[in-house]
């Protein structure tokens, strides 16, 4: 039995996408088209049914449909992939947070993956996190990303560049492209291309 599988990415770039209710419409809409088992529930039909005759759907609507479609498709493991859980605004994360792990607790069927970067406010909001539900992936990325500096700028005429390559800011992929542009001859000539618009406009 293959799970359902639930994806959303936070970002303030983007005002569709920075609150609890722009996840609560995404999550709803995947899981109508993942099938219609959820409308076998007359709840789920009477909630759909008195959305779609407003105007405006209230957040309230969204919650109760998300629920009651969870709770209709109990039968099935739910996994929900939430990206960039700092980007969230912060009048409505502490809701989703709580919604999550009502979620996760009233039902061992469904599993919450979260990424944030750890400001002091989503920490102490995740609190308690241990070894148990909670991986670092800086460290597994800061280690894949010094093995690609090495193997893509190798050399001591390329020490102090790899040191800056090695920011926070920088990801493998960006190493990946920046490698696309051929061994650099000149450090300097390499800096000016350490955003990717600069990568790709170069490529």
């Amino acid at each position: 039995e293959w799970p359902i599988v639930l994806c959303y990415t936070f970002t303030s770039s983007d005002y569709r996408r920075t609150s609890y209710d722009d996840l609560l419409l995404s999550f709803n809409l995947q899981l109508l088209y993942w099938g219609d088992l959820g409308f076998d529930s007359p709840y789920v039909r009477e909630l759909s049914s008195r959305m779609g005759e407003e105007s405006a759907t209230t957040s309230p609507d969204l919650h109760r449909l998300f629920f009651g479609l969870l709770t209709s498709l109990s039968n099935f493991t739910v996994v929900a992939v939430i990206d960039g859980l700092d980007e969230c605004n912060e009048s409505s994360r502490s809701q989703l947070i709580g919604d999550l792990r009502r979620l996760a607790r009233d039902s061992s069927r469904h599993k919450v993956f979260i990424t944030y970067r750890p400001t002091d406010s989503i920490v102490a909001l995740l609190e308690p996190s241990n070894e148990s539900n909670r991986i670092d992936l800086d460290k597994g990325l800061n280690e894949l990303k010094g093995r690609l500096l090495r193997r893509e700028l190798g050399g001591d005429q390329f020490a102090s560049l790899r040191d800056k390559l090695a920011g926070e800011t920088t990801t493998p992929l960006m190493i990946k492209l920046l490698s696309v542009l051929g061994q650099p001859n000149d450090t300097n000539e390499v800096s000016d291309y350490l955003d990717y618009n600069a990568i790709y406009k170069q490529i």
